[in-house]
């Protein structure tokens, strides 16, 4: 850690505390990819060195953002429907094919 990086952590600290008194109970509402750039370098950081900054979400919810994240990205659900109507059709192609082939025999 260089010698300036102190004072400039501090300085972020501070900066965040004033836009969050400015802010007071709103909720401050973020895009996917604001939130998903945000859980990322918090993953990288740790829950543990969150805790000791100043953040404007709280590390749990970053956090959860994170899990989030890489559950979507594991996630198939999106492709079952197009799996079932694959089957789906070949089922009915496949019925279809025999009953031609039993009329033509």
């Amino acid at each position: 850690m260089n010698q300036g990086q102190p004072q400039i952590i501090e300085f972020q600290n501070a900066q965040i505390e004033t836009l969050l008194k400015k802010l007071g109970k709103k909720r401050l509402l973020l895009d996917d990819t604001q939130r998903r750039l945000l859980a990322v370098k918090a993953h990288a950081i740790g829950r543990k060195a969150l805790l000791e900054l100043t953040t404007i979400f709280t590390p749990d919810t970053i956090l959860r953002w994170h899990r989030e994240l890489v559950a979507r990205k594991f996630d198939s659900s999106d492709n079952v429907d197009a799996v079932a109507r694959k089957i789906e059709c070949r089922e009915r192609l496949g019925g279809m094919l025999k009953y031609y082939l039993r009329r033509a025999a």
